[in-house]
């Protein structure tokens, strides 16, 4: 109901030592920049393809930073 997830590891070297298989953060986008960039892309796709307004998406983005941070230190 609430909802859960299990954070990416922030780097390769943190991945390994977890034992997750799954790419880390740095390995899937590089730097906040990248991601920020990617996610940016996507709420615009999302806004063109009127599946979210454009409201929504700005609020998104002004927290995305914050976001990974959080990841980040997790």
């Amino acid at each position: 109901m609430f909802g859960g997830f299990i954070p990416f590891a922030a780097t390769e070297a943190a991945r390994e030592a977890a034992g997750d298989p799954r790419p880390s953060l740095a390995a899937r986008y590089g730097s906040l920049v990248d991601w920020r960039d990617a996610l940016a892309a996507a709420m615009q796709r999302a806004v063109a393809e009127r599946v979210l307004l454009q409201e929504d998406a700005d609020r998104v983005l002004e927290r995305a930073a914050a976001s990974w941070t959080i990841f980040d230190a997790v």
